[in-house]
């Protein structure tokens, strides 16, 4: 009997010894996909960037990007003017909110995209 529960227990260690690196092995791939995404995004954005969470725009922020797209180097004054069907305190919310994402970016007072 004695080597029948010996035989158990060296299976039941030898179970938990898979298990154990199972699950070592499913964090560690999970650990290096996230760091991969993470680099590949780095590399995308440039050193320093962090990956964003997804973008939920507004119709008024395709409208102000699409704007500021297809006329760069407005001021927000202009931009303002040229969309007036847009409260002016959306407009510059909005600009803010795109800036800080890194969609459009100012440069003397005047907004542009980085395409």
């Amino acid at each position: 009997m004695p080597s029948s529960r010996e035989d158990q227990i060296r299976q039941l260690i030898e179970q938990a010894t898979q298990k154990a690196f199972d699950r070592g092995y499913q964090a560690a791939w999970a650990e290096f996909q996230q760091t991969l995404t993470t680099a590949t995004y780095k590399a995308a954005k440039g050193a320093g960037a962090t990956p964003a969470k997804k973008k939920k725009q507004s119709g008024n922020a395709d409208a102000v990007y699409d704007f500021i797209k297809a006329n760069p180097g407005k001021s927000g004054a202009e931009i303002v003017q040229g969309l007036p069907n847009i409260n002016e305190r959306t407009i510059r919310t909005v600009l803010r909110r795109l800036r800080i994402g890194r969609d459009i970016f100012q440069k003397d007072g005047r907004w542009f995209s980085p395409e």
